[in-house]
């Protein structure tokens, strides 16, 4: 079931009143349910929210209302996009055989406007509108509204202010994309403006809103200004270095997804053309909408092409490099006709009065030839203007260093408390080769060189901390708690920085044997592979496990289907056994695991579990859990550094704090991929110091899984001679592979063989005592 999306009239709209008009948590439906409707229909929809609050206030009202999409899509079964009345949303078939139903959207509403708001909301009424005429009379006065929202600014220019506001809302969707607002310039999404970002961070500075300062005016005319270049290429990742606020043609705004138009640049006519989001149609550029958004947007930053708010295209800083209004030569009719009050106005003021008619629509021709040819027989401005693709170059200007951080060869800051060190250069074996490569003169000087400082980089933000399990004094009933996390430098850098918490030695039981489990450990454990309460305790007395990995393997469908229940009196009595934190671990049968999983971590409240994992297509439902009952939660992605950023965002949009995630990259054996892996947890580490706080996460791996998996670990030294014997191939092989992953950034490592488990953890103490 689905609404909006050009299929039917969809818009949500959240409008301040007082406290006696509304009693708090009142969900009315007005129209049809969806279990009157077939599978796979459509609705009109409209979700009318009102709100009361003693610091309510009007400004708040679009905050409140851009939260709404988010908010449900934080939801197991609803999809969302958009806001204002280009919402497009979704209720799948299995949310719908859940019970799912459109009352859901008010509760999550009122339960988030409540817990999230509570400075500013009291009392929340939310009103589900499917009646089609019911949902077109209130669209027109919600339409009015919007309006008069976006007309508080006219008076107001981008010169009169100091500060322009971020928002980051939709780095969900498009994770290196960074909004910038200003006065002239609302939110491309069309529900930000300026004030509505000052707005937003009044109510939460810690938001996604924050206030920006200008800076040094570099390139008034583009827009480029030095404190949002340094802004942007933080809050970008570092992938962004500088953008221009006025213009298309260099270095644009990155676009997420939910912009209400885009802007194509059309070489053909010397100018641009406009397509808004409700236009279906094929457009000069050869693409649709939906189409040319998805090559514009995801957080890209697209030179000719821009995704924009449409009261931008009303806006006197339009296209302010390259010439204003007269570079417009192609819209749809719809749109022309629903922006023509305000385009004629400013027209008018660029000396262009009878520029609307001069601008080609749908009826002329989607053909850029088409579109050339009409703008010759009615003499579009653009024709007698600069190329514009000459606006494509790039300011001249030095680039700039972020204030407060040392240009790449000044990086050379000592961490405080530490005393300069410097490294000794050995000339002897390298003397000969310098006098022939370089020279007697050049040699000479390089040789008066004994010593020179070490450069250090810094860190700007550390990887945060996750405490796992939990004592008798906070809830639980573990003999200690451990934490993972924390450090400020790379693995083992320690003349950088500081690793507060060493990394973890984890190992793992079972609640059935795989057929497929290795021999060499089963003549390891024996009979205790079948008694996993005293298989923990052996691990965590003989063989030194900081924490226990309790597999459930056997709830999985095709592998014994054991019930939930099982699954609890199993981690129950592991917890008995021993007093370190635990990890419950999962698998991949998306409902079997979710059920699992929800009745562990009810049944063990307040222990602090590690719930052990959750992914992309499946993280609602362990993710709600781990909130309800105090448990913190793995979240995996496969070896792919955004859709591991991606997680992790949604997961903090559900609530889930970034002190209760770890992340698993997922990992190979040693000979199997480990290059790859290597090289994404690294960078993984690499971009959060460097201030992705998305990625600054603390990492979980599994050698012990991925190395029992392989043909190495298994095969017999009588039929492979050259392969040395088993027993001790699989512990170096396994320990190999957990070094490895450790000096990528791995905090956590669950093994399998006890040798190596033992060895990873001597060499774990070691590297730390000798980095100090």
């Amino acid at each position: 079931m689905e609404f909006g999306g050009n299929l039917t009239t969809a818009f949500e709209f959240v409008t301040s009143v007082d406290m006696d008009q509304i009693n708090d948590g009142e969900i009315e439906i007005i129209g049809p349910d969806i279990d009157r409707v077939e599978p796979g229909g459509s609705l009109p929809l409209a979700i009318w929210v009102e709100v009361a609050g003693r610091k309510m206030q009007a400004d708040f009202e679009p905050i409140l209302e851009r939260q709404i999409h988010h908010l449900v899509n934080g939801a197991e079964g609803i999809w969302h996009m958009g806001q204002r009345d280009i919402v497009w949303t979704r209720i799948s078939k299995s949310g719908f055989a859940r019970g799912l139903r459109l009352r859901h959207y008010g509760e999550i509403i009122h339960a988030k406007f409540i817990s999230d708001y509570p400075a500013i909301v009291d009392k929340v009424k939310v009103t589900i509108i499917t009646d089609a005429a019911e949902v077109e009379w209130r669209l027109a006065v919600a339409r009015r509204i919007y309006d008069e929202r976006n007309r508080r600014l006219e008076a107001m220019t981008d010169e009169a202010v100091d500060t322009f506001y971020s928002c980051l809302l939709c780095q969900s969707f498009a994770p290196n994309h960074v909004c910038i607002i200003t006065p002239e310039r609302l939110g491309l999404c069309g529900a930000y403006n300026w004030l509505d970002g000052k707005a937003a961070y009044e109510i939460n500075e810690t938001g996604p809103n924050q206030p920006v300062k200008k800076g040094e005016a570099i390139d008034p005319l583009k827009g480029i200004f030095r404190g949002i270049n340094e802004y942007v290429y933080i809050s970008s990742h570092k992938t962004v270095p500088e953008f221009c606020c006025y213009s298309l043609m260099d270095r644009p705004m990155t676009s997420c997804g939910c912009f209400e138009a885009i802007l194509a640049y059309l070489p053909e006519c010397n100018g641009v053309m406009v397509v808004n989001r409700e236009y279906q149609g094929e457009t000069p550029v050869g693409m649709t909408f939906s189409s040319l958004a998805g090559n514009v947007g995801g957080g890209q930053q697209t030179p000719g092409f821009m995704g924009v708010g449409k009261v931008f295209l009303t806006s006197r800083k339009f296209l302010a490099a390259e010439g204003g209004f007269k570079r417009v030569v192609w819209m749809p009719k719809a749109l022309k006709e629903l922006l023509a009050p305000d385009l004629k106005k400013r027209f008018a003021e660029q000396g262009a009065p009878d520029l609307l008619e001069k601008i080609a629509d749908e009826e002329v021709g989607v053909d850029a030839h088409a579109i050339r040819e009409f703008m010759e027989n009615v003499h579009h401005p653009a024709l007698s203007m600069d190329d514009m693709a000459i606006y494509a170059l790039p300011t001249t200007t030095p680039t700039p260093t972020l204030s407060g951080h040392p240009a790449p060869d000044e990086r050379r800051a000592e961490f405080p408390g530490r005393p300069p060190s410097s490294v000794e250069t050995k000339e002897e074996p390298i003397a000969p080769i310098k006098e022939t490569i370089i020279g007697p003169a050049a040699s000479g000087l390089l040789n008066a060189v004994t010593a020179f400082p070490i450069c250090r980089e810094t860190c700007e933000v550390p990887i945060w901390q996750v405490t796992l399990g939990a004592t008798k004094k906070t809830g639980g009933t573990r003999g200690h708690t451990l934490k993972v996390g924390g450090a400020n430098c790379m693995p083992f850098h320690l003349w950088e920085g500081a690793m507060p918490n060493r990394p973890l030695v984890a190992m793992e039981v079972f609640d059935v044997i795989s057929e497929k489990y290795p021999a060499v450990l089963r003549n390891i454990y024996g009979d205790l592979l079948s008694r996993p309460a005293e298989m923990a305790r052996l691990c965590v007395e003989k063989y030194g496990a900081d924490l226990i990995s309790v597999r459930l393997d056997g709830t999985h469908p095709e592998r014994g289907n054991r019930t939930p229940e099982e699954a609890v009196n199993l981690v129950k009595e592991v917890l008995a056994a021993v007093e370190v934190p635990l990890i419950v671990t999962g698998h991949s049968h998306y409902e079997k695991n979710n059920e699992v999983l929800k009745s562990v971590a009810q049944a063990c409240a307040g222990e602090n579990l590690l719930l052990n994992w959750v992914e992309q297509d499946n993280y609602r439902t362990i993710a709600g859990a781990a909130i309800a009952y105090g448990h913190c939660v793995v979240a995996q992605s496969p070896i792919d550094v955004n859709i591991g950023k991606q997680l992790n965002i949604l997961l903090t949009n559900m609530d889930v704090k970034p002190e209760r995630i770890v992340m698993d990259p997922m990992t190979g054996a040693t000979g199997y991929g480990i290059e790859y892996t290597y090289s994404v947890m690294e960078r993984i580490r690499l971009t959060g110091l460097d201030g992705d706080r998305m990625l600054a996460a603390p990492m979980i791996v599994s050698p012990g899984q991925e190395c029992a998996r392989i043909k190495e670990y298994r095969a017999q030294g009588a039929d492979f001679p050259a392969w040395g014997n088993l027993e001790r191939r699989a512990a170096i092989w396994e320990l190999s592979t957990a070094v490895s992953l450790l000096y990528a950034g791995a905090d956590l490592l669950i093994m399998y063989h006890p040798e190596a488990a033992m060895a990873l953890k001597k060499t774990i103490l070691e590297l730390i005592q000798k980095t100090k």
